[in-house]
């Protein structure tokens, strides 16, 4: 189905039985894919953002905000779930960001909210969706 197709069918689509549903799975999944629209040449490589990442993450060992993580696995060719653009990186979400469970802040307590951090709850964590922050 080319883009012309899917404008002139859209009412049928977004009306018809789970329609809006489905087609929010499917602008997900085109999305994640890196099918949504397309790559730009100019962005910078996803090594040089992990490189700053990393850096960054350096910098809050050093200052004692944060433990050393252990070594990341480079994710294997057989993990990944579907093909992205080349220039997009499977890895790991510890590469990423600081991540870790306990009891969260009560949000009445705001010296906790509004800064670098944030905080979600199990209860806001559901089929794999970060559901809405009050």
């Amino acid at each position: 189905m080319d883009k012309d197709i899917f404008f002139a069918q859209f009412g049928h689509l977004a009306q018809g039985p789970g329609g809006i549903k489905k087609l929010r799975d499917l602008i997900l999944q085109l999305a994640v894919q890196g099918k949504l629209v397309e790559q730009d040449p100019n962005d910078e490589t996803v090594d040089l953002l992990l490189d700053q990442i990393e850096a960054y993450r350096d910098d809050l060992v050093r200052e004692k905000k944060i433990r050393k993580s252990k070594p990341f696995l480079e994710v294997m060719e057989d993990e990944a779930y579907f093909a992205i653009p080349t220039t997009w990186k499977w890895c790991r979400f510890g590469e990423l960001g600081d991540w870790g469970a306990g009891a969260t802040p009560n949000r009445k307590q705001s010296t906790f909210y509004g800064g670098s951090t944030p905080w979600f709850k199990s209860g806001e964590l559901t089929g794999g969706v970060v559901g809405p922050v009050p």
